[in-house]
């Protein structure tokens, strides 16, 4: 049975605000979870991207091959999560890459792989015969996977009850327009080929 007080209420005035309101804070809520969604996948492929390049300069500076194995494990591992990104419920892709990364044996070979990689570019660098103008190539993949998942722990934990909304179709635009500038496009050289890194520092 229809509860007549219910009715009432939301046929007022009162009532009406209410009801607003709350379609009102459910929205910023959804919009929250698109803006999170956006940026989770974002990140996650300029991460992708500078691992790639990583991958790439490393093996040119004949990093111990082994060493760079893992390495390379870890990038797939990381590609893996992003192709089922799940759009619609962003946390999950985010749990799923926070369980990953911060599980004891894989945050024990990213530390280990952070130090050797920076350690070997270094005296690499000494050696290379490249001008100081032109700079050195820096490995920064693992710190900026670290960072991401640091900010989706703190974000999650920030927004608990974000993780009961889905996204439907709802589509993430940034309260202030951003004015787009066009890209070029990549040439067939360019386009990633899964399992190679892609050739893009210099070394």
């Amino acid at each position: 049975m229809l509860d007549i007080k219910l009715i009432e209420k939301y046929s007022s005035e009162e009532g009406t605000v209410s009801l607003e309101q709350s379609k009102s804070r459910f929205s910023h809520q959804r919009h929250r979870l698109a803006e999170f969604a956006h940026i989770l996948k974002t990140r996650l492929g300029i991460v992708i991207k500078e691992m790639e390049g990583d991958l790439f300069v490393l093996k040119e500076r004949q990093f111990d091959q082994k060493v760079y194995e893992m390495l390379l494990k870890i990038w797939n591992e990381i590609i893996k999560i992003s192709k089922v990104f799940h759009a619609e419920k962003p946390y999950t892709t985010a749990e799923q890459l926070i369980n990953y990364v911060n599980s004891k044996n894989t945050r024990n070979i990213i530390d280990n792989l952070n130090f050797l990689a920076k350690h070997h570019l270094k005296q690499t660098n000494i050696k290379s015969n490249l001008l100081p103008v032109m700079g050195h190539p820096q490995f920064k993949s693992l710190d900026l996977l670290l960072n991401l998942v640091e900010y989706a722990d703190k974000y999650m934990l920030d927004h608990p009850l974000l993780s009961n909304f889905e996204i439907g179709s709802w589509k993430y635009e940034p309260l202030i327009p951003v004015e787009k500038s066009e890209k070029p496009s990549l040439t067939p050289m360019e386009e990633t080929v899964p399992g190679v890194p892609l050739k893009k520092k210099v070394i």
